[in-house]
């Protein structure tokens, strides 16, 4: 009797025939990465003893069966990639035994707030990019052995919830492009081994809890395109691990943090662009980020002369400093020197290259700035 079939890449480019739910025998079907269309037949929930179904990266629509967990034996199932459509089948709330979800990437709708229960086996889920309605419910804080959690780019409201803190293992959580309103969650910080949080673009406010200094292992943080507000806290700079920051279209004010000099792993990107920055000059302190890549601190209100310690981030390749209240010459640095009109418009007082829409510095100017950044 078949109890696996295993068709993953095999080039098949047809319908799934309803005859496939005659053998229900089958423990795992793998139809993944193919050219499949069509709906999945109704015949599927009858496979009650499937621990594994994959059918992720085809061209298929409709509905998932309703009774595509109805033996409760279902342990990994893989959806992604696809045009599914409709609400989660009620019948994945008796899957408690499911250790991996992947639905993302789909047109899946309905109130998911009640859609899924406690699994105390789940170890991913991913629901993302698709058209999910609802708020989160506590109940995925018992799901305690989570270490992937993602429902970004859905229509998710409400609020974090605090339970999300008995997620010991959680090491990615996801949320971004929903309608989450709200504080961020202080008990958030709590999860020590987070590496990669993701809160973009909802309506999260208030303030970024000072306690985000606890999450030594975070490398990925975008808290981009909310509503915060209040100062940048001075203990980000104790996520010195911090490859990825992105904090900017919110309405953070006061100065730049010195602190911020602390991270030192800062590679891909440090964005603080479209805020109310203030408080004087950019931090010099940003000078000891020679991994940088990419520095915006754009549409902000910063004033004074750029540090030259600027031109110690070796790194960089694209930095953007217009519209702020920025004078004199741009650091010696090959990616100030190179950048476009664009990246630093909106200073009037800013002295430079010609072809950078700049006016030319005069010596007085420069002198200037060596004596400012010997001080």
């Amino acid at each position: 009797m078949l109890q696996c079939l295993d068709l993953e890449t095999a080039g098949l480019n047809s319908d799934i025939p309803e005859e496939l739910g005659f053998c229900t025998n089958l423990t795992c079907l793998e139809l993944s990465i193919n050219n499949l269309t069509g709906s999945l037949p109704l015949s599927m929930s009858t496979l009650k003893q499937i621990r594994e179904l994959g059918i992720s990266d085809n061209h298929l629509s409709g509905k998932l069966p309703p009774g595509i967990c109805k033996g409760g034996n279902l342990v990994y199932l893989a959806a992604n990639g696809n045009k599914l459509e409709g609400p989660i089948p009620d019948s994945l709330r008796n899957c408690t035994k499911l250790n991996r979800v992947r639905l993302e990437q789909n047109l899946l709708d309905g109130d998911i707030t009640n859609a899924f229960d406690i699994y105390p086996d789940l170890e991913y889920i991913d629901l993302g990019d698709n058209r999910l309605t609802g708020v989160l419910s506590s109940n995925w804080g018992n799901c305690t052995n989570l270490a992937n959690f993602g429902i970004s780019g859905n229509m998710v409201k409400g609020r974090i919830p605090p339970e999300l803190e008995n997620l010991k293992y959680l090491q990615k959580l996801d949320l971004s492009h929903n309608q989450l309103t709200g504080k961020i969650s202080i008990e958030l910080f709590r999860i020590s081994i987070l590496n990669r949080l993701n809160l973009s673009k909802n309506q999260l406010s208030d303030r970024i809890p000072a306690g985000i200094g606890k999450l030594s292992r975070l490398q990925y943080l975008d808290l981009s395109d909310n509503n915060l507000n209040g100062t940048i806290p001075e203990e980000l700079g104790d996520c010195r691990g911090l490859i990825f920051l992105k904090l900017n279209k919110n309405k953070l004010n006061g100065t730049m943090p010195d602190q911020l000099g602390n991270l030192m792993a800062l590679q891909v990107v440090l964005d603080l662009c479209q805020n109310r920055i203030t408080g004087g000059e950019i931090s010099p302190q940003l000078g000891k980020l020679t991994r940088l890549e990419v520095l915006n601190l754009s549409h902000n209100q910063l004033s004074g002369l750029i540090p030259s310690a600027l031109q110690d981030l070796v790194s960089l390749q694209y930095v953007d400093v217009s519209y702020n209240n920025l004078e004199g010459p741009l650091p010696n640095g090959r990616a100030f020197q190179q950048a476009p009109a664009e990246a630093v418009a909106g200073n009037p007082d800013l002295c430079g290259e010609e072809a950078q829409g700049l006016r030319p510095c005069s010596k007085e100017t420069s002198s200037q700035k060596q004596n400012e950044s010997n001080r």
